[in-house]
């Protein structure tokens, strides 16, 4: 049997493009042992097949090129353990990373589909809620003002990126103004953010802690509107609306 294979041989044999394997030569990865001048075959032989496997092997491993090709070329125990330890820790960051974005999917889901639901449009209820973490902008915001500069302001202000905000947004109203039905102004902006405290030194945030709140689900009405209905139509003391909740499918 011949020990020296073609570069067509190679790709079937171990199932790879030829285009990689070109690719690898060009980034002196895996190279052919030897190149036919006439006729330009690349031809490589068995023994660089361990090579081959072990480039498969750590790419599966997603461990970058730059890296595999530094082992090969430095190979020794203490290396490859490094390597690998390296590139679990680059794992299980990715993993955490994607369980992050696997709960804001879940939650986002979970509140479209609240929003949805035309059962609950308009009904006030007393709803018990899990902690949930706020960062928070004291600031006065008139009910004609667009919010999105009061939200630039605070994601630059609490120094967030801001891919951790849930894309919920709160407005607060003093109780002299609740208690007065006066609605025009608000007294500070908030925003949901992941529940990881660890995440956070930021004096900004908040908690609102675990327990019962009122919570409305409306559709088309303003903020306002929807405070009256509750006060007027079910005849709840103000007092009792200071851990109001609002949500809009506008929202």
């Amino acid at each position: 049997m011949s020990t020296m294979f073609l570069i067509g041989e190679i790709s079937t044999l171990f199932q790879i493009d030829i285009r990689t394997l070109r690719y690898y030569e060009s980034i002196h990865l895996f190279e052919p042992a030897s190149v036919d001048e006439t006729t330009g075959y690349r031809y490589y032989s068995i023994d660089q097949f361990e090579r081959l496997n072990t480039i498969l092997y750590l790419k599966e491993l997603n461990i970058p090129f730059i890296e595999i090709k530094h082992f090969l070329d430095n190979r020794n125990v203490d290396h490859i353990l490094t390597l690998l330890k390296e590139q679990k820790r680059r794992t299980e960051k990715k993993i955490t990373e994607f369980k992050q974005i696997q709960q804001r999917i879940n939650k986002r889901i979970q509140q479209i589909e609240d929003v949805s639901n035309v059962e609950e449009l308009f009904k006030i209820r007393v709803t018990q809620l899990p902690e949930r973490m706020i960062v928070m902008l004291k600031q006065k915001i008139d009910r004609s003002d667009n919010l999105e500069m009061s939200i630039r302001m605070l994601e630059k202000n609490s120094n967030m990126k801001s891919t951790i905000f849930l894309g919920q947004v709160g407005l607060a109203i003093s109780v002299t103004n609740l208690q007065q039905k006066k609605f025009d102004e608000y007294d500070a902006l908030f925003l949901f953010v992941e529940l990881d405290k660890h995440l956070y030194s930021n004096a900004t945030i908040k908690s609102l802690p675990q327990q019962r709140y009122l919570r409305a689900i409306f559709w088309q009405m303003t903020h306002s509107k929807s405070l009256i209905l509750i006060m007027d139509l079910h005849r709840i003391p103000p007092n009792s609306l200071l851990r109001f909740k609002y949500r809009s499918n506008n929202s």
